[in-house]
Formats: C-alpha cells, structure tokens, sequence
C-alpha cells in the first residue's frame, strides 16, 4: 500500500471528531508505593518496586491457604501485590461535600476525590469556566480499544497532516 491509499483509509475509517476541544492541563494520581505523581516518578527514576506481600490483614483468610502454584480455580497464583498505602493522608480542603459523607465513602470513592482535588488545585484554575471543567478517570495505562480509538479521533488529522503532508 503507498502512502497516498494509506492516507485515505485513514480518513475513510477515523470518525469525526466531536465538537469540544480538550485540554490536560493537570494530573494527579494515587498508585502503589506513591502518593503523588513525583514520588511515582522518583520510584521509576531510582528503580524502586512498589510490590510487596499481601499481608494476613489484607485478606480474610490466611492467604497460605488462597495461594497456589500455577493457576487453579479460586485460587491467587502469587501473594505479591502492588497496593496504595493504607495511611494515605486524603485532602478534602475546598470540596463543597458533607463531613459525614465524607467518612463513611468507600475508600475508591475517596481515592477519586483527592486525585481529583489534587490534579484541579494543581492547575490553572482562577480564571476559567468551572462547566466546562471535567475528569477522566483512568484505571489502565495500556492501550484499550476505546483509548486508541480517542486517540486517533483526536490526534489522527493532525499527526497525518505532519507525517504526510508536504506543505505542513
């Protein structure tokens, strides 16, 4: 296939993109062994392993008598896990959210909301439109089907437009 046909099945199979623009302008994130994204980075940067073994507390069972070797129905293959620290210090500063509320969310719940926090009071803020402010919440960093599909809805025109237009 040249490079021409190749463009245009690009074109031909991409859909259009939507009518919003999108702008990352912050980040922020809770993952095992950071609880802040430059503490994750310092972890990669210096080699560190965030795994660790499942505690008798993590499980409501001895996890000796959960684990196998090799794969057998209900049961874990490994007692090594990658788990967020149990004495993560939330900040609910600023959210227009019940106390009481707050204490009794489920522990993901809380998660999302200091990620949240964190990542909107870590950008630009003061002038913008708050409606038309957003979250996207990622559990995956590995390339699903949805994600491609974003991202060459949203990249696609402009990265074909620089890798194969002369006149760009």
């Amino acid at each position: 296939m040249n490079k021409e046909s190749h463009v245009k099945t690009i074109r031909h199979n991409i859909p259009k993109p939507g009518p919003y623009n999108i702008a990352i302008v912050s980040m922020a994130g809770l993952l095992p062994g950071a609880d802040t994204l430059d503490t994750f980075w310092s972890n990669l940067v210096h080699k560190r392993d965030a795994c660790q073994e499942s505690g008798k507390d993590r499980w409501r069972v001895d996890p000796t008598e959960m684990t196998t070797e090799g794969s057998r129905p209900d049961k874990a293959v490994s007692r090594v896990a990658c788990l967020l620290n149990q004495d993560i210090d939330y900040c609910f500063d600023n959210l227009d959210l019940d106390q009481d509320l707050l204490s009794d969310l489920d522990p993901l719940h809380r998660i999302v909301l200091h990620a949240g926090r964190e990542a909107f009071y870590s950008a630009r803020h003061e002038s913008i439109d708050r409606k038309r402010t957003g979250v996207i919440l990622a559990a995956i960093a590995l390339p699903t089907d949805a994600s491609s599909l974003i991202a060459e809805k949203i990249l696609g025109s402009y990265l074909e437009k620089r890798l194969f237009d002369s006149t760009a």
